[in-house]
């Protein structure tokens, strides 16, 4: 019953607009202007209620702010002002890493050259297994940054549907209150 409140209330409105002009029907043409200009008024300050939720939900700001922000950038014969900015910048540049150099003396035979080649292969072997650590230990950081990024977007997505369904439903049937309590406002009035 609650969910219907709109047509229950323009029922009780129409109501209360018959009983009126029952009990004093002497008074019918001032009774429907009066009633007409009440229910236009009172359906525009319900439709403007109803904008001002809907910008207070998405823009954290009412209506006045809304308005006084509008007044306050209409232009005036002001003198322009020139507002200069000047500045410098630099930009240093480094990278961070180790270098590992072997001196060795010149290989004279056969298997000189093979031990040196091994051992530039071991230390080649630990280079890799080092920096694969590094690889899977910054992947790892990424992926735990991801995540709380995604959890928040999440949220962010979450919080912004609730706010567009409260928008859709809750401040729809306010704004159909207000206009159908301004349409039967004019009628009444036209009526008179």
């Amino acid at each position: 019953m609650l969910r219907a409140w709109v047509g229950l209330a323009i029922a009780l409105v129409i109501a209360l607009h018959y009983v009126a002009l029952y009990f004093f029907p002497e008074y019918k043409i001032e009774i429907n202007k009066w009633i007409g200009l009440a229910l236009q008024v009172t359906g525009g300050l319900i439709v403007l209620f109803a904008v001002n939720e809907n910008l207070a939900l998405f823009r954290k700001k009412s209506i006045f702010g809304a308005t006084r922000d509008w007044a306050i950038d209409i232009p005036r014969d002001r003198p322009t002002q020139i507002v200069s900015l000047g500045g410098s910048a630099s930009f240093n540049f480094g990278a961070a890493g180790g270098v590992t150099v072997t001196i060795r003396p010149v290989p004279k035979t056969l298997e000189d050259r093979v031990a040196n080649i091994e051992s530039d292969l071991h230390s080649f072997k630990k280079l890799l297994e080092s920096t694969k650590v590094e690889i899977r230990a910054d992947v790892e950081g990424m992926r735990a940054n991801l995540q709380q990024d995604v959890s928040a977007i999440s949220t962010q997505l979450q919080e912004a549907k609730f706010k567009i369904e409260e928008t859709a439903i809750g401040g729809f049937k306010l704004q159909v209150f207000g206009v159908l309590l301004a349409n039967y406002g004019a009628i009444v009035s036209i009526a008179a």
